[in-house]
């Protein structure tokens, strides 16, 4: 008999126990309910969304919120349901939100409105864009304008520097000339082009020469780099002659040379001279 009432309480323990769980866990659950039904359908995923100056903004509230799913499967997708409002303002030449501060709401149904802020930045360098190759000639004494040769290309209002402390104009060798583009954010980006001065170069154009005698003729030489005065010479002045302008006479027939003489540079012209038979 005793053993019967063991047994019998132990039953009773033991389903008192189930019980008890199942209870637990019912109120677990309804506690669950409760607090996914307290919760709005939408969370923000952040309070300050940043977006680069020039890049779309998004009109998808999914970029901007969370879905509580519990309340999804019981209310369906939300987004037919769901306003988002950008205060937005456009930039008349390019048609992007100027580089600012701006609020933004998001609604579902009649839930509270949720706010956050959009910041659009500039963080993007200008671009230097050159219509020449990356390396600039130029001729000793002569120094480059650079007018027109580069451009910034920025959304953003940016200017462009040369920086030329490194070029010695009135000396052959190969240079480099540094451009510095900034925009009004203080993005910079820097590109270095070759600048090559040469060393000067005197050409008469002509190196033969034939005439007859009492012809005239004027040497227009061509000169490269910063030009100097050139100075003429004949070897032999009862052949030929020639003034300070370069203008040739022909005096008799026979050969001389002709040289000019600009700085340390030097070139030369063979004339010869035949007799006139019309003289």
């Amino acid at each position: 008999m005793k053993t019967k009432m063991i047994q019998t309480i132990k039953k009773h323990k033991y389903l008192s126990l189930f019980i008890l769980i199942i209870f637990l866990f019912l109120f677990v659950m309804i506690i669950i309910r409760g607090y996914h039904n307290c919760q709005p359908m939408l969370v923000l995923k952040k309070d300050v969304f940043e977006v680069e100056y020039g890049h779309p903004i998004s009109q998808n509230p999914l970029d901007y919120v969370k879905i509580n799913e519990y309340k999804e499967k019981k209310k369906g997708p939300p987004l037919k349901k769901t306003k988002l409002k950008l205060n937005l303002s456009l930039d008349e030449e390019n048609g992007y939100p100027p580089v600012g501060e701006y609020n933004a709401t998001i609604q579902y149904a009649t839930e509270d409105k949720i706010s956050f802020k959009i910041i659009v930045k500039d963080t993007t360098a200008p671009e230097i864009i050159s219509y020449y190759q990356d390396e600039i000639e130029s001729y000793e004494g002569e120094k480059i304008n650079y007018e027109g040769m580069f451009i910034s290309q920025d959304l953003s209002e940016s200017e462009l520097k040369l920086d030329e402390s490194n070029i010695d104009y009135d000396n052959a060798g190969i240079y480099q000339l540094l451009i510095i583009a900034k925009d009004i954010y203080q993005n910079e980006s820097r590109k270095e082009y070759q600048v090559r001065v040469k060393a000067k170069e005197l050409n008469l154009r002509l190196h033969k020469l034939h005439v007859l005698e009492t012809a005239t003729t004027t040497f227009r030489p061509e000169v490269k780099g910063k030009a100097e005065k050139i100075e003429y010479s004949s070897s032999d002045e009862d052949i030929v002659s020639i003034d300070s302008r370069g203008r040739l006479i022909a005096r008799k027939a026979g050969r001389a040379t002709i040289t000019a003489v600009m700085g340390k540079l030097m070139d030369m012209c063979e004339v010869t001279v035949s007799q006139n038979p019309y003289k």
